[in-house]
């Protein structure tokens, strides 16, 4: 769907201290498996015809979160990067929309966790 699409870091939520060596400086460092997030925001201007109606709004929306969803998948599942998908899982945990507020403007803002799981 044709738009703008932005990918901003969020914020680290954690790091596991648990998963990393704090004695012999030999392993890896707590800040080597963050958990962090990022935030993927979409927006689109919808034609005149478009913007009169709830419904194509509605739509437009829908169809944002799922390119969303799409390009967070590529993120982490890239073919050109042999066994990314095994370093990463992201989770969704936040959608916010214009909900059909702001036409002729439609805008989704998707929430990401991500852990480094390698």
């Amino acid at each position: 769907m044709p738009g703008i699409y932005t990918i901003t870091f969020a914020g680290v939520v954690r790091y596991p201290w648990d998963r990393c060596d704090q004695h012999d400086g030999e392993g890896p460092t707590a800040t080597a498996f963050p958990v962090f997030r990022f935030r993927i925001t979409g927006q689109r201007v919808l034609d005149a015809r478009e913007a009169d109606d709830g419904a194509a709004v509605e739509e437009a929306e829908f169809e944002l979160l799922t390119e969303i969803e799409q390009l967070a998948d590529r993120l982490v599942s890239d073919a050109g990067l042999p066994d990314y998908e095994e370093l990463c899982r992201v989770v969704l945990k936040n959608v916010v929309t214009s909900e059909q507020l702001e036409s002729p403007y439609a805008w989704v803002s998707a929430l990401f966790e991500a852990e480094i799981t390698g």
